[in-house]
């Protein structure tokens, strides 16, 4: 499938999931941003007051008066710009502050992920058919979770090894700037190279539900290697989305909002469109790679079996064992001289039909059962 027909498949998907996927859009994105004034609002209004002496806020006076002599420019090397923000009340709330921040990490942790996996979950059926705004759920969302926590463990031991290697060459005035060169260029170009992998195997993980975690991550990564080409088409084109975004945003910044609130959700449907295409692709690859084969195997079995019976069927008859040697029957000759002579006058004069085996005079002509000829 072409690049023109990729897109013209993401556009059509895009007109059966607009409707739905722009409420939930905006319920997220709302929800969000009540949760996030919410927390920072008890620690946004001792900022707002400063310039008060009385407070009457939660927290203690921000701005409490300074001893004689001393100016608060000596404080920090702003000035009193920074000031009234490091003396103690606002220390105090430093804890606060530390705990809000992680629960916002959080908070966007679970909240993206639950995103991710209602938009999969209803661009799938999309895919396909018409959809409806009940149909975004959430069936699949600790597989989104896990990839989520996985990357970025893997981004903060990164970052703590280059803290740690630049700590250790601190004293050494060649080897920092070398050494920091050398990480920064190794991870800008690594980050390029999965850039594509990042953004598409949480969607082919959800794809296969059927294997566990492990097994789907392995196959997101066999999967990227394979059509790694289409993926970074892929990536080339939301790139050149967003390039193109920001230039509508500087020539017009209320266009480039309402730009960006509209493209929003059908950038976000563009890598489940592409990875649910490309797997369309494979299965009918691999059902056409199959169908010649069973063609030959159905043509080649009479062959084989008429070969195996003439194989198994002999041209000579076969002579008896030793066990079937007493039921075969005895010759003649043997028979005669078996029989005793009463018996062999007895026989002499008793007639059996050759037809029905019914019992006849001696010298009828006819079977009276029957009526063959005798």
């Amino acid at each position: 499938m072409r690049w023109s027909e990729r897109i013209k498949l993401a556009f059509e998907t895009f007109k059966r999931v607009a409707l739905p996927i722009y409420g939930w859009y905006f319920i997220f994105a709302f929800a969000g941003l009540g949760i996030l004034i919410t927390g920072l609002l008890p620690f946004l209004l001792p900022m707002l007051n400063r310039g008060t002496r009385s407070f009457s806020g939660p927290f203690p006076n921000p701005n409490p008066p300074m001893p004689p002599g001393v100016s608060s420019g000596g404080l920090s090397p702003f000035g009193d710009m920074l000031a009234p923000y490091l003396s103690s009340p606002y220390l105090a709330q430093a804890p606060y502050f530390l705990l809000f921040f992680l629960f916002i990490l959080l908070l966007s942790w679970l909240g993206s992920s639950a995103f991710m996996t209602g938009m999969f979950n209803l661009t799938q059926k999309a895919f396909h058919e018409a959809v409806r705004f009940r149909d975004f759920r959430f069936s699949g969302i600790p597989r989104v979770l896990g990839w989520y926590g996985i990357l970025t463990l893997v981004s903060f031991l990164v970052i703590l090894a280059g803290i740690f290697g630049a700590f250790a060459l601190r004293g050494m005035s060649y080897a920092l700037p070398l050494f920091g060169g050398l990480y920064v260029l190794l991870m800008v170009s690594l980050a390029l190279f999965l850039m594509p992998w990042f953004s598409t195997s949480a969607f082919y993980m959800l794809n296969h539900r059927d294997l566990n975690f492990t097994h789907s991550l392995k196959g997101s990564w066999n999967f990227y290697q394979r059509n790694m080409g289409s993926l970074w088409i892929y990536f080339i084109t939301m790139i050149g989305i967003q390039i193109l975004i920001s230039f509508i945003n500087q020539a017009s910044t209320s266009l480039g909002f309402i730009v960006a609130l509209l493209a929003g959700p059908f950038t976000a449907i563009l890598p489940i469109v592409w990875v649910l295409s490309l797997e369309e692709e494979e299965n009918q690859q691999r059902l056409t790679l199959a169908s010649p084969s069973d063609s030959e195997s159905t043509l080649t079995l009479p062959q084989e079996s008429t070969s195996d019976a003439s194989a198994s069927s002999p041209s000579a008859p076969v002579s008896p064992s030793a066990s079937e040697a007493p039921m075969t029957p005895a010759s003649p000759a043997n028979q005669e001289s078996e029989i005793p002579p009463a018996a062999q006058v007895l026989s002499d004069s008793v007639n059996y039909c050759p037809t029905c085996g019914q019992k006849t005079r001696p010298g009828a002509n006819y079977c009276a059962q029957c009526g063959t000829q005798l």
